[in-house]
Protein backbone atom coordinates (compact mmCIF):
# COMPACT_ATOMS: atom_id res chain seq x y z
CA UNK A 1 0.00 0.00 0.00
CA UNK A 2 2.57 2.61 0.73
CA UNK A 3 3.85 1.68 -2.67
CA UNK A 4 0.65 2.66 -4.25
CA UNK A 5 -0.21 -0.89 -5.51
CA UNK A 6 -3.61 -1.72 -4.31
CA UNK A 7 -3.90 -4.86 -2.23
CA UNK A 8 -6.68 -7.25 -1.84
CA UNK A 9 -7.06 -9.92 0.96
CA UNK A 10 -8.53 -12.92 0.00
CA UNK A 11 -9.60 -16.00 2.12
CA UNK A 12 -8.34 -15.53 5.82
CA UNK A 13 -8.80 -12.21 7.63
CA UNK A 14 -5.60 -10.27 8.82
CA UNK A 15 -5.09 -8.09 11.79
CA UNK A 16 -4.95 -4.95 9.62
CA UNK A 17 -6.78 -1.34 9.62
CA UNK A 18 -9.34 -0.55 7.07
CA UNK A 19 -7.03 1.93 5.74
CA UNK A 20 -4.41 -0.66 5.14
CA UNK A 21 -5.76 -2.67 1.82
CA UNK A 22 -8.10 -1.72 -0.80
CA UNK A 23 -10.71 -5.00 -0.22
CA UNK A 24 -11.26 -8.56 1.85
CA UNK A 25 -12.93 -11.21 0.50
CA UNK A 26 -13.56 -14.11 2.73
CA UNK A 27 -15.76 -16.22 4.71
CA UNK A 28 -18.20 -15.57 7.50
CA UNK A 29 -15.64 -17.13 9.98
CA UNK A 30 -18.04 -15.87 13.39
CA UNK A 31 -21.29 -17.74 11.16
CA UNK A 32 -19.20 -21.09 11.06
CA UNK A 33 -18.29 -20.63 14.78
CA UNK A 34 -21.75 -20.36 15.20
CA UNK A 35 -23.17 -22.59 13.07
CA UNK A 36 -21.34 -25.39 14.69
CA UNK A 37 -22.15 -24.71 18.53
CA UNK A 38 -25.54 -24.73 17.40
CA UNK A 39 -25.42 -28.04 15.78
CA UNK A 40 -23.44 -29.81 18.04
CA UNK A 41 -25.44 -28.63 21.48
CA UNK A 42 -28.61 -30.15 19.15
CA UNK A 43 -26.57 -33.80 18.76
CA UNK A 44 -25.22 -33.31 22.01
CA UNK A 45 -29.08 -32.38 23.87
CA UNK A 46 -27.47 -29.53 25.34
CA UNK A 47 -25.21 -31.53 27.79
CA UNK A 48 -21.11 -32.80 27.34
CA UNK A 49 -18.19 -31.85 26.92
CA UNK A 50 -16.66 -30.81 24.02
CA UNK A 51 -12.96 -29.52 22.13
CA UNK A 52 -11.61 -27.60 19.53
CA UNK A 53 -8.69 -28.39 17.57
CA UNK A 54 -7.93 -24.92 15.76
CA UNK A 55 -4.53 -23.62 13.96
CA UNK A 56 -3.29 -21.29 16.06
CA UNK A 57 -4.41 -18.78 18.55
CA UNK A 58 -2.52 -15.69 16.43
CA UNK A 59 -4.57 -15.92 13.02
CA UNK A 60 -7.44 -13.93 12.56
CA UNK A 61 -9.87 -15.93 11.60
CA UNK A 62 -8.99 -19.02 13.67
CA UNK A 63 -9.59 -16.81 16.35
CA UNK A 64 -12.92 -15.39 14.78
CA UNK A 65 -14.25 -18.58 15.08
CA UNK A 66 -12.96 -19.81 18.32
CA UNK A 67 -14.92 -16.63 19.63
CA UNK A 68 -17.93 -17.23 17.99
CA UNK A 69 -18.28 -20.72 18.82
CA UNK A 70 -17.66 -19.80 22.82
CA UNK A 71 -19.88 -17.41 22.43
CA UNK A 72 -22.65 -19.90 21.20
CA UNK A 73 -21.84 -22.64 23.48
CA UNK A 74 -22.19 -20.02 26.39
CA UNK A 75 -25.69 -19.92 25.71
CA UNK A 76 -26.00 -23.72 26.22
CA UNK A 77 -24.87 -23.90 30.31
CA UNK A 78 -24.24 -27.66 30.57
CA UNK A 79 -22.04 -27.97 27.24
CA UNK A 80 -18.38 -27.65 28.29
CA UNK A 81 -15.49 -26.69 26.62
CA UNK A 82 -12.93 -28.80 27.84
CA UNK A 83 -10.18 -27.90 25.80
CA UNK A 84 -8.47 -25.77 22.97
CA UNK A 85 -5.63 -27.47 20.99
CA UNK A 86 -3.78 -26.30 18.14
CA UNK A 87 -2.28 -28.06 14.86
CA UNK A 88 -0.21 -25.32 13.35
CA UNK A 89 -1.53 -26.13 9.95
CA UNK A 90 -0.07 -29.32 10.42
CA UNK A 91 -2.44 -32.51 9.68
CA UNK A 92 0.14 -34.54 12.13
CA UNK A 93 0.44 -32.08 14.46
CA UNK A 94 -3.21 -32.01 14.27
CA UNK A 95 -3.91 -35.46 14.60
CA UNK A 96 -1.77 -35.64 17.91
CA UNK A 97 -3.77 -32.72 19.22
CA UNK A 98 -6.68 -34.57 19.01
CA UNK A 99 -5.67 -37.94 20.59
CA UNK A 100 -4.37 -35.76 23.53
CA UNK A 101 -7.66 -34.00 23.93
CA UNK A 102 -9.56 -37.26 24.20
CA UNK A 103 -6.84 -38.99 26.54
CA UNK A 104 -7.37 -35.70 28.65
CA UNK A 105 -10.92 -35.60 28.60
CA UNK A 106 -12.18 -39.14 27.92
CA UNK A 107 -15.55 -38.52 28.14
CA UNK A 108 -15.40 -35.90 25.66
CA UNK A 109 -18.11 -36.02 22.89
CA UNK A 110 -17.56 -33.86 20.00
CA UNK A 111 -14.53 -31.84 18.82
CA UNK A 112 -14.73 -29.23 16.11
CA UNK A 113 -11.83 -28.66 13.89
CA UNK A 114 -11.12 -25.41 12.33
CA UNK A 115 -9.08 -25.85 9.11
CA UNK A 116 -8.58 -28.30 6.58
CA UNK A 117 -5.19 -29.97 8.04
CA UNK A 118 -7.19 -30.34 11.37
CA UNK A 119 -10.29 -32.32 9.78
CA UNK A 120 -8.38 -34.19 7.82
CA UNK A 121 -6.71 -35.76 10.52
CA UNK A 122 -9.48 -35.85 12.32
CA UNK A 123 -11.00 -38.33 9.94
CA UNK A 124 -8.35 -40.51 10.12
CA UNK A 125 -7.26 -40.50 13.81
CA UNK A 126 -9.87 -42.88 14.59
CA UNK A 127 -9.40 -44.99 11.71
CA UNK A 128 -9.20 -48.28 13.37
CA UNK A 129 -11.75 -50.52 13.04
CA UNK A 130 -14.65 -50.69 15.82
CA UNK A 131 -13.09 -48.23 17.61
CA UNK A 132 -15.04 -45.96 19.73
CA UNK A 133 -14.72 -41.82 19.09
CA UNK A 134 -15.97 -38.89 19.51
CA UNK A 135 -18.50 -36.45 17.14
CA UNK A 136 -16.60 -35.16 14.84
CA UNK A 137 -17.55 -31.62 12.98
CA UNK A 138 -14.97 -29.38 10.94
CA UNK A 139 -14.45 -27.19 8.71
CA UNK A 140 -13.18 -27.99 4.65
CA UNK A 141 -14.71 -27.73 0.91
CA UNK A 142 -12.10 -30.58 0.09
CA UNK A 143 -13.74 -33.49 -2.03
CA UNK A 144 -11.37 -36.10 0.47
CA UNK A 145 -13.39 -34.48 3.61
CA UNK A 146 -16.43 -34.68 1.73
CA UNK A 147 -16.22 -38.36 0.84
CA UNK A 148 -15.23 -39.01 4.39
CA UNK A 149 -18.26 -37.33 5.43
CA UNK A 150 -20.35 -39.65 2.66
CA UNK A 151 -18.29 -42.68 4.52
CA UNK A 152 -19.15 -41.70 7.92
CA UNK A 153 -15.48 -40.78 8.80
CA UNK A 154 -16.91 -37.73 10.27
CA UNK A 155 -20.04 -36.10 11.53
CA UNK A 156 -20.58 -33.24 9.82
CA UNK A 157 -18.85 -30.41 7.64
CA UNK A 158 -18.42 -26.41 7.13
CA UNK A 159 -18.51 -25.79 3.54
CA UNK A 160 -17.77 -23.33 1.57
CA UNK A 161 -17.53 -22.63 -2.59
CA UNK A 162 -13.87 -21.70 -3.51
CA UNK A 163 -14.91 -20.66 -6.73
CA UNK A 164 -17.19 -18.23 -5.75
CA UNK A 165 -14.81 -16.48 -3.55
CA UNK A 166 -12.06 -16.25 -6.21
CA UNK A 167 -14.57 -15.05 -8.78
CA UNK A 168 -15.76 -12.16 -5.93
CA UNK A 169 -12.34 -11.68 -5.49
CA UNK A 170 -10.89 -11.04 -9.18
CA UNK A 171 -13.89 -8.26 -8.91
CA UNK A 172 -12.05 -6.16 -6.28
CA UNK A 173 -8.67 -7.10 -8.34
CA UNK A 174 -10.40 -5.61 -11.22
CA UNK A 175 -12.02 -2.53 -9.43
CA UNK A 176 -8.31 -1.48 -8.02
CA UNK A 177 -6.86 -1.78 -11.23
CA UNK A 178 -9.19 0.56 -12.73
CA UNK A 179 -9.07 2.85 -9.71
CA UNK A 180 -12.81 2.28 -8.32
CA UNK A 181 -13.82 1.58 -4.89
CA UNK A 182 -12.66 -1.69 -4.12
CA UNK A 183 -14.01 -2.05 -1.46
CA UNK A 184 -17.52 -2.00 -2.08
CA UNK A 185 -16.57 -5.83 -3.35
CA UNK A 186 -15.71 -6.18 0.15
CA UNK A 187 -17.29 -9.56 1.43
CA UNK A 188 -17.65 -12.34 4.23
CA UNK A 189 -19.23 -15.15 2.37
CA UNK A 190 -21.70 -17.51 2.91
CA UNK A 191 -21.07 -21.01 4.96
CA UNK A 192 -23.47 -24.04 5.49
CA UNK A 193 -23.31 -27.13 7.31
CA UNK A 194 -23.95 -30.65 6.07
CA UNK A 195 -23.78 -33.97 7.15
CA UNK A 196 -24.64 -37.08 5.57
CA UNK A 197 -28.28 -37.05 4.73
CA UNK A 198 -28.05 -33.18 3.91
CA UNK A 199 -25.39 -33.15 1.68
CA UNK A 200 -26.66 -34.31 -1.33
CA UNK A 201 -29.35 -31.27 -1.64
CA UNK A 202 -26.60 -28.77 -0.86
CA UNK A 203 -25.85 -26.20 -3.68
CA UNK A 204 -22.47 -25.48 -2.39
CA UNK A 205 -21.86 -29.72 -2.17
CA UNK A 206 -23.36 -29.65 -5.53
CA UNK A 207 -21.05 -27.40 -6.86
CA UNK A 208 -17.67 -28.55 -5.67
CA UNK A 209 -18.57 -31.96 -6.97
CA UNK A 210 -19.15 -30.45 -10.36
CA UNK A 211 -15.76 -28.67 -10.46
CA UNK A 212 -14.28 -31.80 -9.84
CA UNK A 213 -15.54 -33.72 -12.67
Amino acid sequence: MQAKIPVVIVGSPIALSANEFSAFVGWDEAEAGRQVARRLVTLLRGKGEVGVVGVSPTMEGSSLIERAFTEEIAKAPRVKLVGVKYGLSDWARARQALLDLVAEHPNIKVIFTTDEFSTHAAAYAFDQAGQKRPLLIGISDELQELNGLKAGRTDALIVTNPRELGAQAMQAMRAALAGSNASAYSARLPVSIVDKDTMATNPTVAALFSEAH
